[in-house]
This record gives C-alpha cells, sequence and structure tokens, in this order.
C-alpha cells in the first residue's frame, strides 16, 4: 500500500487590524476551534495528535499584548478539551515578523518549545520555527542554534530507523516550484506568503527527498514520495 501524507489547517480570519482592534471578538474562530476539538474527540480510531501550523493566536505580540492574552486564555479553554496531544507550531503572528528574543521567550513560556522533533509509529517529526528564515536579524544566536539544532535531526533522519519523516513549519518554502518569486501577502494567494528566495536557497536544499518525505506547512502539504 503506497503511504500518503495530507494535512488539514484551520484558519482564524485576520480582522483587517481596524482601529478598534483592542476592543475586537473572536467568536467564530472560538466556535471553529470547538468545533475542530469535538470531531477529533470523536474520530474512531482517535489520531495520535492534533497539530496547529502557527499563527496559533491573531494578535501581534509586541502591538497588542492585552488582546494576546485575551486570546490566549480562550485557546487554553477550548484546546484543554482535546483528548489527544496537541503540536504547536511558531508562526510569525506568534512571534513577530521579526522574532525578538523576548518575543522568543514569551511564546515558549506560552506554548513551550519554538522547535523539537518526536517519532510516531515509525515516522519521526520535526518541529522548525520557520521565522529565523524570514528575520532572524534580532535573534541570531537563537536563529544558529536552531540551525545546528536541525542539522542533527537530519542526519537523525538519514539512520535508516524511520519509514517516513515529515517536517511541520508555519510558512512554506514555496507553493508550486522551488524557483518562483516569493509570495508576499494573502491577497495574492489564498495560502498567504512564502519563504523568501534566499531562504530557499539557503536552507530547503536540506529537505530533499532523499531526506524528508514531505513538508506540512499551515495547510500546504508537500510531498516528496
Amino acid at each position: 500500500m503506497e503511504w500518503s501524507c495530507s494535512g488539514t489547517g484551520g484558519y482564524g480570519q485576520h480582522n483587517g487590524y481596524e482601529p478598534d482592534y483592542d476592543n475586537s471578538t473572536w467568536d467564530n474562530e472560538i466556535r471553529w476551534c470547538s468545533t475542530f476539538v469535538e470531531m477529533v474527540n470523536e474520530m474512531e480510531p482517535r489520531p495520535k495528535f492534533a497539530i496547529v501550523c502557527g499563527d496559533i493566536l491573531d494578535a501581534w505580540p509586541a502591538k497588542w499584548r492585552a488582546v494576546r492574552e485575551r486570546q490566549k486564555a480562550d485557546f487554553y479553554k477550548i484546546f484543554e478539551k482535546l483528548e489527544v496531544p496537541l503540536v504547536c507550531v511558531c508562526g510569525n503572528h506568534d512571534v513577530g515578523n521579526s522574532p525578538t528574543v523576548e518575543s522568543v521567550t514569551k511564546y515558549r513560556e506560552d506554548f513551550g518549545d519554538d522547535w523539537f522533533s518526536f517519532e510516531c509509529d515509525g515516522v519521526f517529526c520535526i518541529v522548525i520555527n520557520s521565522q529565523y528564515y524570514e528575520d532572524s536579524q534580532y535573534v541570531p544566536e537563537i536563529a544558529a542554534a536552531h540551525q545546528s539544532w536541525l542539522d542533527r535531526q537530519l542526519e537523525e533522519v538519514k539512520s535508516g530507523k524511520y519509514q517516513h519523516s515529515i517536517v511541520f513549519q508555519h510558512i512554506p518554502w514555496f507553493l508550486q516550484t522551488p524557483d518562483e518569486p516569493k509570495v508576499t501577502t494573502i491577497s495574492h494567494n489564498p495560502f498567504g506568503k512564502t519563504c523568501s528566495p534566499s531562504s530557499q536557497r539557503r536552507a530547503f536544499p536540506r529537505f530533499s527527498a532523499d531526506i524528508t518525505t514531505a513538508t506540512l506547512a499551515g495547510g500546504i502539504t508537500i510531498s516528496w514520495k
């Protein structure tokens, strides 16, 4: 039987950041997430885990801290009812477009590590923070540590101990082909933006078909096999 990997992502709609964002609500997102939790809990057989591929919260960490705390409280309240483990992937709304030591530290306090790996039924899963490939100017040491760790994970993949390997990240390397221009906004593509060409050239070749089976990025699945 041919092995396949597919993924779906649930997206909350950004409200355009109108002037009254401080007093905004997110009733639709609460309803969608609650429905997701109910659906997962009712699945037979149960999935091994559920995953949120980034932008766990909508409010930017530096600009709308009070709103972010309200959103975080609702996130906790909803997902504490989930009956399988929840894997959280860090997105740009979680640490900012230009991550700082403060924003990364706060993310880790709220949601755990922003990079890690685990094995599940013969599949090696690697969770990375794609924001370090977008803009690491304020966190060069953290980004370097992330890259060093990732290199070790990809060596582990090549050990032959796993049937498949999957990389989870927020921003995809590309949508169609590695040489395509960078997609910068959701208005250019319904799936949102992609990593910069320089990031693609620097990092993407590490994820060749000889190493990883698929990359799941915020609802986009790139399957190599």
